[in-house]
Formats: C-alpha cells, structure tokens, sequence
C-alpha cells in the first residue's frame, strides 16, 4: 500500500484517516495535487493541507491558485475597502435629494431591482455551498473557479483581507469572524444612535417652544402607525425586531430588509 501512489489531481488518504476501500480523493484543485516520488510530497504551488486545499502562510488563494502575497497586502486591501466605503458614503450624501427623487419615481421597479438582486445572491451563496455539500462529485474546474472567484460573497472578512498573508487561517478563524459580524452591526447602531441622541438633545436646546412640539408631532406620527390617536407599541416593537432579525439573518446587508421601513428610516434620517 505504501508503494501505491496518486494520480495527477488526486490526494493519498493517510492511513491514520482509516480511508479502508477509498485510498484516495479528488482535490479540489487539481492543479494543486501533483505527487512527486522524489520528494513524497503531493501538494505544490504554495499549499498544504488535506486534499492540498489551504495556502501556505504568504500566499492568498486568487481564483484557483495560491499566489505568493505583495508586500503589505493586508494594509492595501484594508485601504482599498475602507476608501470604497468612504466613497459610497460622499455619493450617497451628495446625492440624497436625487435618490429620493428617483425613488418616488421609480420606488416599483427599485423594490424589484432589489429582489432580484436578493435572489441572484441567495442563488450564487447556494452554489458556492455545493462543493462542499456534494463532495463526492466531480464539479468542472471552470466551474469551481467561478465560485472562488465570487467567494466575496459569503462576506468572509479574513479571506477579503487575504489574513492567510500573515497567519495560517483554519475554518474556526473564518466562524469566529462569521459571528463578530452581528456584534459589530449592534456596537456601530449604538454608537450612531448615541452620537444622533447627543445631537438631537442639542438641538432641541436651541429650539423654540414651537419647533419642539412640531418635532415631537413629527414622532408621535411615526409611532401612531394605525392613525388611531394613540402610539402603538407593539406594531413598532414588531417592526424593530423583524429588522433586526433580517439584518441579522442576511449578516450586514441591509439591503434586504423591508422596503417600506428601510425607505422610511433613510428618509427620516437624511431630513
């Protein structure tokens, strides 16, 4: 058994995995599993691991191949993101009374861009599961290669800054960044909220008497969400968890929560 070596794009099970009649598996990168009797190792191109399918610390997987990481890599990519962020915000500043307008004129189609939007990312996340899912079956190499290269949708934080650049980086890494994400939505609504409520508490100092009671008509509508005279507590409490049970399920696209509430709460917040 141990003069029996793989193929081209396979990976010899150890026999401390007690593989019994499966001696070998399919890589997922066949490229990656090249086994060299000179040296008995089968994992080339800057990765190790089982089935050969983790980099090498330095290198970041690109598509299907692990490439040797540039200098500085995790500071440019952060940079990079957080200039895009940066960007997104000035244009969306800039140009509030625009999306307003558009939305009034197109609220419909815009509700529908959306919701197809939801439902090509819902479709492209099940797909990237699959490999894993079905790893029995041989999926086309095209095919994997597609997926790798829309991975940034599972808004995996450590692989979207290439972490593997400077540490090795395991499944756990990748959970634990998976659940800080809902932490970091709730602590940065706190912060916002408590940075407004700072704000609004200093404006309604410099307000007259009748500039108060318009403000607090204002509130009063939002929360008489059924017309009927008096606020309606559950109905808001309803709407404030539903849309923080979404945000949460979708992690930080807010993009998928209701439209009307959405809509509402940008408006209010940009007025």
């Amino acid at each position: 058994m141990s003069n029996i070596y793989p193929k081209p794009g396979f990976w010899k099970v150890p026999i401390e995995y007690g593989p019994e009649e499966n001696l070998f598996a399919t890589c997922p990168y066949p490229s990656d599993c090249q086994y060299n009797p000179d040296t008995n190792v089968t994992c080339v191109n800057g990765t190790k691991g089982d089935l050969c399918s983790r980099c090498l610390v330095g290198y970041d997987r690109v598509s299907s191949q692990c490439s040797p990481c540039m200098d500085n890599e995790v500071f440019i990519r952060i940079l990079v993101i957080v200039n895009v962020v940066i960007l997104f915000i000035v244009l969306v500043y800039r140009g509030r009374r625009k999306i307003l307008k558009l939305h009034h004129q197109y609220g419909r189609a815009g509700r529908d861009a959306l919701l197809a939007g939801k439902i090509i990312v819902s479709f492209l996340q099940i797909n990237l599961s699959m490999p894993s899912m079905m790893s029995t079956f041989q999926f086309p190499e095209a095919y994997i290669v597609f997926l790798n290269r829309m991975n940034f949708l599972n808004i995996d934080m450590l692989s979207i800054l290439g972490a593997q650049c400077v540490f090795d980086v395991d499944f756990r890494y990748s959970m634990l960044g998976s659940l800080m994400i809902p932490i970091v939505v709730v602590c940065t609504t706190g912060i916002f909220y408590a940075c407004k409520s700072a704000g609004i508490h200093s404006n309604m100092k410099t307000m007259t008497t009748i500039e108060q009671m318009k403000t607090y008509g204002r509130l009063f509508d939002l929360g008489d969400y059924n017309e009927s005279g008096s606020i309606d507590f559950e109905v808001i409490g309803f709407v404030v968890v539903f849309f923080f049970l979404t945000a949460f399920y979708f992690k930080f696209s807010l993009f998928f929560t209701p439209q009307q509430f959405f809509f509402q709460f940008f408006r209010n917040f940009i007025q």
